[in-house]
């Protein structure tokens, strides 16, 4: 294969020169046209039949339309010219270099420009509405490259600062993730999650078929119309059979996964699927949690740092028409009246209306919020669990919707369960409201706009909703981005988010009141306890940033290695905690061999071992280690 690249790459090359680049003909016709129309918009604005905002938005989609005619136009001349056969256009078809957004700044016009915003996360970035109207062919004027200079700084600022966030976070993501390793083949959980494909509004970013294949089917997998097993429970999903599965318009498939995998310690073989790495099964000692984060970190350099702002000025769809109602009154006057995007209308075309009302309703699954905090910081956020500022309200319980009065707090709503118990949320002024009268809602589901805080979701819907709310907005961010991660990479993490519950009542186990515990230590207490008569704890789930579920591990050896070592090595004094030395951090720090790998079958007799003797298997390490130093001592006094 090599020898065959060589001796094709040696045959021939293309480069081009600056004649090569060319501008459309027509380019000065249309720049000229469009400023006419801007100066129209100007007077519009100065004689006061438009506002500040109207005008600036105006501006900026004349420009921006201008721009994509200009390119297009120059696309078209670049594929007639030489016959298709001129160096760029060879380059950009065959998709071997650059792209149209390139091509349109060398011949084109470089269009608009951001306006770098002060923030790196928190503020938006703005439209500079001078474009530039040169390419780079022509040369840019000195003020236009004045302009083309306080983007590109900002770039270049944005990158070392990116640099150093991605690295921290993969930092973080090793720490909490390290002894997430393959300990077993399986579990067997009956448990699983469904997985659908990855959507926003109507628009599929990741199909089904991509996200299933190499997983294991947690129930048998029927075709709709024959009802042959396509998949059996427990199999691995194929490539082939994930194509099939899709094929046959199955819309969801329950698959088995890391987030709800029953091994008490790491994860079983069945839970995680195939080994990415290799496209065989994943294998036991395999480390899957160092894996997972460097397959998330790695990739955070790509994002983007800066808040992004969809809607009016930094969107790239340009809407060439406003759709418009036209209501025409009895006077026979004309009153037009816009249409928002992403209304579903309610009247019917020549229908009679009186003042108040409703010509249309927005649709719940399109409203999105105008400024979303993206990339790097949007992922660091969903890890770290943190609230999502101005998040959306949720109802607590399924019922009917009543819209309330106004009160200066804002919009009451009431929620009427079937049972006539009653829940009232007042949403704040400027808060958009998505639900209508008489809208029957779930518990869980939004009735402000604005992004989920998985919190409330995991109060209201529980842990599996809360779960794959956080893995789709993960997703979501990588995939605007154009990165691809496989879901059980984000899952891996999940995981380690959910360990941990608070015990609320003992019961008759040895946990006390108000205590963190790992929900599987728990889970097996219960269970022993209740097979014996007795009362199980009770207890709650908690959802901890990966900061705090690193520093809540139970090695004190790992959590004082990553952050507030005086803090956890006080913390672990006055408890008198034992490290067993069951991790890979604490094993490299102490110097022995690591629990994955090749030193996964040592690590298992001396799991064994102790099991014998009754002791922890921080007891036989330290005694083999104790045993090997005296050996050593003896030699080199006989030496």
């Amino acid at each position: 294969l090599k020898d065959l690249g060589f001796q094709y790459a040696t045959k021939a090359g293309i480069t081009f020169s600056a004649s090569d680049v060319i501008s459309p003909t027509i380019k000065d016709e249309i720049i000229a046209k469009t400023e006419k129309e801007i100066n129209k918009i100007i007077k519009s604005y100065m004689n006061g039949e438009i506002t500040e905002t109207e005008r600036y938005n105006r501006v900026i989609d004349k420009w921006k339309m201008t721009t994509e005619e200009v390119t297009d136009i120059l696309m078209k001349e670049l594929e007639a010219d030489r016959d298709g056969f001129n160096p760029i256009n060879m380059m950009y078809s065959s998709s071997a270099r650059g792209g149209k957004d390139q091509i349109k700044q060398l011949g084109a016009m470089r269009g608009l420009m951001d306006k770098p915003s002060k923030g790196t996360s928190e503020s938006i970035a703005e439209v500079i509405e001078t474009p530039i109207k040169s390419n780079f062919k022509e040369g840019l004027t000195v003020l236009e490259y004045f302009i083309s200079t306080h983007g590109a700084r900002k770039g270049l600022a944005d990158t070392a600062l990116k640099t150093a966030d991605a690295g921290y976070l993969t930092r973080r993501l090793v720490d909490v993730a390290q002894n997430a390793v393959i300990t077993s083949e399986d579990c067997g959980t009956i448990e699983g999650i469904e997985v659908t494909a990855l959507k926003e509004g109507r628009e599929t970013i990741e199909p089904l078929s991509d996200r299933i294949k190499g997983r294991t089917a947690a129930e048998d997998i029927l075709d709709p119309v024959t009802e042959e097993i396509i998949c059996h429970a427990n199999e691995e999903i194929t490539n082939e059979k994930a194509i099939i599965i899709q094929k046959h318009g199955i819309n969801s498939v329950k698959v088995r996964s890391p987030l709800t995998c029953e091994s008490e310690k790491g994860i079983c073989a069945k839970c995680y699927g195939r080994n990415l790495g290799t496209n065989k099964p994943v294998t036991i000692g395999e480390p899957v949690g160092v894996i997972a984060a460097q397959s998330i970190g790695e990739p955070g350099t790509q994002l983007t740092l800066r808040t992004f702002h969809i809607g009016g000025t930094a969107s790239t769809d340009v809407d060439l028409a406003q759709p418009q109602f036209k209501i025409i009154t009895e006077e026979g006057k004309d009153v037009l009246v816009p249409l928002p995007k992403g209304l579903n209308i309610e009247v019917e075309d020549g229908v009679y209306v009186y003042p108040g009302d409703i010509l249309g309703k927005t649709s719940r699954i399109t409203v999105k919020q105008s400024d979303i905090t993206g990339g790097l910081p949007r992922v660091q956020d969903l890890f770290e669990a943190r609230e999502p500022k101005n998040k959306a309200i949720i109802s607590e319980i399924a019922g009917t919707v009543s819209i309330g009065n106004l009160t200066n707090k804002g919009r009451e709503i009431f929620v009427k369960a079937e049972d006539g118990t009653e829940q009232r949320y007042i949403i704040p002024p400027g808060k958009r409201i998505i639900v209508h009268e008489g809208d029957i809602v779930d518990s869980g589901d939004a009735l402000s706009g604005g992004p989920l805080d998985p919190h409330d979701i995991l109060k209201a819907k529980g842990i599996k909703a809360a779960q794959t709310l956080i893995l789709n907005e993960i997703q979501e961010v990588y995939q605007k981005q154009g990165v691809k991660i496989d879901d059980k990479h984000i899952a891996v993490i999940i995981r380690q988010m959910f360990k941990k519950i608070r015990i609320i009542n003992p019961g008759h186990t040895m946990f006390l009141e108000g205590e963190i515990v790992d929900r599987n230590q728990v889970m097996k207490e219960n269970k022993r306890i209740e097979e014996k008569g007795g009362e199980g704890a009770t207890f709650e789930q908690l959802l901890l940033g990966i900061t705090k579920a690193s520093l809540l591990t139970d090695s004190w050896l790992s959590a004082a290695s990553f952050q507030e070592t005086t803090k956890v090595l006080t913390q672990a004094s006055i408890e008198g905690k034992v490290d067993n030395l069951e991790g890979l951090k604490e094993s490299i720090i102490i110097g022995h061999r690591i629990p994955v790998g090749t030193g996964t079958k040592y690590f298992n007799s001396m799991v064994e071992k102790a099991k014998d003797e009754g002791k922890t298997v921080g007891d036989i390490i330290s005694e083999l280690a104790h045993a090997q130093k005296e050996e050593e001592d003896e030699n080199l006094l006989d030496f």
